[in-house]
C-alpha cells in the first residue's frame, strides 16, 4: 500500500449544504464570499465549516478538500 493509498478514509455522507460550502472553499471563496453566494449569515458559514470538519475526522481545510478531491465528493 502506497502512502497516498494510507492517508485516504471514507468520508462520511455530506448534505447538499455541506457539499456547496466544500465546492466554495476549494474554489478559494472566504466566509464573506461564501455567505454571498448562498445567502446566509457569515457566523452560518463559520459554524457549517466547524461542523464539516468535525465530521470529516480531518484535522485541516486543506487536508479535507484534499480527501473530498480524491474522493470525488467535489
Amino acid at each position: 500500500m502506497t502512502s497516498m493509498e494510507e492517508t485516504i478514509r471514507p468520508l462520511p455522507y455530506f448534505t447538499t449544504r455541506e457539499r456547496r460550502i466544500l465546492r466554495l472553499i476549494a474554489d478559494g471563496l472566504n466566509n464573506t464570499e461564501i455567505s454571498e453566494e448562498i445567502f446566509i449569515g457569515i457566523e452560518s458559514v463559520k459554524i457549517h465549516r466547524q461542523d464539516i470538519l468535525k465530521k470529516s475526522g480531518c484535522k485541516s481545510m486543506l487536508q479535507l478538500i484534499q480527501q473530498c478531491t480524491l474522493q470525488g465528493v467535489i
